[in-house]
Parts: structure tokens; sequence; C-alpha cells
């Protein structure tokens, strides 16, 4: 449960430690870079998520 809003968000806790960072430029490369398997690790509701879209 990170991302309830603009303070525990994600992207916006990136874009107060990295000067520069924008969502949309850096989220696919980050993720790509973390890799899908470590981040269903580290977050397990968004692994739910995932594994409801793979059962449709």
């Amino acid at each position: 449960m990170i991302n309830n809003n603009r303070e525990t968000s994600p992207s916006h806790r990136l874009e107060r430690i990295i000067l520069g960072y924008n969502k949309i430029i850096y989220g696919n490369i980050l993720a790509e870079a973390i890799g899908l398997d470590k981040i269903r690790a580290k977050s397990p509701r968004f692994n739910e998520w995932v594994k409801k879209l793979e059962e449709l």
C-alpha cells in the first residue's frame, strides 16, 4: 500500500530524491532494469494483480 497519496507514491518519492526524475521517461527503464520477478517479490499487492491478469 505505497500508492495511496502524493507523499507515498513511488514516482513522487523518486522526484524528491532524484533531480530531473520523470516517471514517463524513466519508469519503464527502471522497471526493466529491476525485473518483473523482483518487483512482484517486493509488492504482494502488485503480484496479486499480475496473477489475475495471467489467469485471464
